[in-house]
């Protein structure tokens, strides 16, 4: 058996494992062979995507003091937009701190292509107000749901210079 996790871990070394499956099973190949770094490299890759992790991963990451950073929420966050998972948006933004957790609030809103998007961006940081974020992800949104007249009316407008020209055509 060691001799097949060996040929396992050979494998995986080479080629990370397309699934999410595949990415848990090298994990615990990994912690085995006390390739803690690499464990851990390997389990963001999986918590950033929504995976679900198994309690003997999350209890292995816990004891080498491994927690899930506002990095990795940030970055789950925006993988569960792109995807349309809500539950999963959810459970990052909850772990969201600060203003940020405002700016995610907002970068939904894009998403969904919120009518209320530009007046709820308006109460919010000047700072944001510039974003191509928000406003690529919004024009994106826009053009998915048909909403030609908004897109148009954005398109003509200052802000149309915030998103890129690929993404405007």
């Amino acid at each position: 058996r060691s001799k097949s996790h060996k040929k396992v871990l050979a494998w995986f070394d080479q080629r990370m494992p397309p699934s999410q499956a595949g990415k848990r099973q090298y994990i615990r190949l990994l912690l085995q062979k006390k390739r803690h770094k690499q464990a851990i490299s390997v389990w963001r890759k999986l918590f950033r995507q929504g995976a679900k992790i198994p309690a003997e991963i999350s209890q292995s990451m816990d004891k080498l003091g491994v927690r899930p950073s506002q990095k990795d929420y940030k970055a789950l966050a925006r993988y569960s937009l792109r995807r349309g998972s809500k539950k999963s948006f959810d459970r990052a933004l909850k772990n969201i701190t600060g203003t940020d957790r405002s700016y995610f609030q907002l970068l939904s809103l894009a998403y969904s292509g919120a009518n209320n998007f530009p007046q709820e961006l308006k109460k919010q940081s000047a700072k944001w107000h510039q974003a191509e974020e928000l406003w690529t992800q919004w024009a994106k949104a826009l053009r998915k749901k048909k909403k030609y007249k908004q897109l148009s009316a954005f398109l003509l407008s200052k802000r149309a210079k915030l998103v890129k020209e690929r993404d405007r055509q």
